[in-house]
């Protein structure tokens, strides 16, 4: 029931990611182009990798309609639609194979901008970090143990369900206790979900584009796990600045490495391991004009997947 990576696939999150970037800065280039773009350059290879173009078709649009609906009662039913979308993902196409659509409709359905951590949300930013490494653990696990069969299925589920929450607390604005408790997370400055999504955008890259599933877990550690040390180690320990990035601290960029490292050690080996947690604390204390977790989930992924 898996797939086996072709360089077709690590290509095409290369060429995606580029035309992302060039239409973003295109005032012409909506959501609806950036879509387009990324249907019409991945139903090539998904066909070539043993995939069904119609049910990538249906599967992007799903999708796609998940992120631009987002905090309505419509985004609601088609996060619904999505599980069941995964669900029979599981029978009536590879599993490896349907986290592509996912990826697909919900990276052309975001936008790449996000502002700076402001000093005041530095406590609120630690409990994010925490929260957010203990929502990673689950599909590093389903990786690491289950594999390649249904691992993508609940990651997809996952996704869903995380956008369903997301969706019902954006729409009730902090009125019930789970919606208190997200929203206390949140950056007031930003739109409610936004980091989350790139979070699950940047997990998606990893299964989109790599077969083994050790991989894939050690790919969700770096997003999940290195880059939320990364940023509570900064805070806590504090220390010097680094010299390319004035808001990254060498404290927070050698937590990052050290904890990806040591669990890299252990999952795929020494020399891949410890190669991962340099381009992953590298990566996360880099200013780039997208979001971290996207960054470091593309660039680990095509460091793997060129093992």
């Amino acid at each position: 029931m898996a797939i086996a990576a072709s360089s077709g696939a690590v290509l095409l999150a290369v060429v995606i990611i580029a035309f992302f970037y060039h239409l973003s800065k295109k005032k012409m280039a909506g959501s609806a182009a950036r879509f387009a773009v990324m249907f019409v350059a991945s139903a090539a290879v998904y066909a070539i990798e043993g995939g069904n173009v119609p049910f990538l078709a249906v599967g992007s649009i799903l999708f796609y309609l998940v992120g631009i609906l987002y905090g309505t009662s419509a985004e609601f039913y088609a996060s619904a639609a999505g599980i069941l979308y995964a669900l029979a993902a599981a029978f009536y196409t590879l599993p490896a194979l349907a986290v592509q659509p996912v990826l697909f409709g919900l990276l052309a359905s975001v936008k790449p901008a996000r502002a700076d951590i402001p000093r005041s949300n530095l406590e609120r930013e630690v409990k994010r970090d925490v929260f957010q490494i203990s929502i990673g653990i689950l599909p590093i696990l389903a990786f690491y143990f289950i594999g390649m069969g249904y691992a993508p299925i609940i990651l997809i589920i996952l996704v869903m369900l995380g956008a369903i929450i997301a969706s019902q607390t954006a729409s009730k604005k902090g009125k019930g206790a789970i919606e208190r408790f997200l929203s206390g997370m949140e950056r007031e400055y930003v739109h409610f979900g936004d980091g989350a999504m790139w979070l699950a955008i940047g997990a998606l890259t990893a299964a989109a584009v790599l077969a083994n599933s050790y991989y894939i877990a050690l790919a969700m550690v770096a997003v999940f796990i290195g880059d939320a040390v990364a940023t509570i180690a900064g805070i806590r320990l504090g220390g010097m600045k680094l010299p390319y990035n004035r808001k990254k601290r060498l404290s927070g960029l050698v937590a990052n490495f050290v904890v990806v490292g040591i669990i890299g050690y252990f999952v795929v080996g020494p020399v891949l391991g410890f190669a991962v947690a340099a381009i992953s604390a590298i990566i996360e204390s880099i200013k780039l004009p997208i979001d971290d977790n996207f960054a470091v989930a593309l660039a680990v992924a095509i460091v793997l997947a060129a093992a």
